[in-house]
């Protein structure tokens, strides 16, 4: 959030998160894709979804 990747305006891509972290691209992507599917699955349980 703070590196600006999920800002309006996108400040930040993958590149510079994986410089920040020192950690390959690869793995950056990896790392968010595994979070955002834990995140929209959390929320989609408090929305009543049921389908997680």
């Amino acid at each position: 959030m703070r590196a600006g990747y999920y800002g309006h305006e996108k400040s930040a891509g993958i590149e510079d998160i994986a410089e920040e972290l020192g950690i390959g691209t690869t793995t950056t992507w990896e790392h968010l894709a595994r979070a955002e599917g834990k995140v929209m699955a959390d929320l989609a349980d408090f929305l009543g979804d049921g389908r997680t």
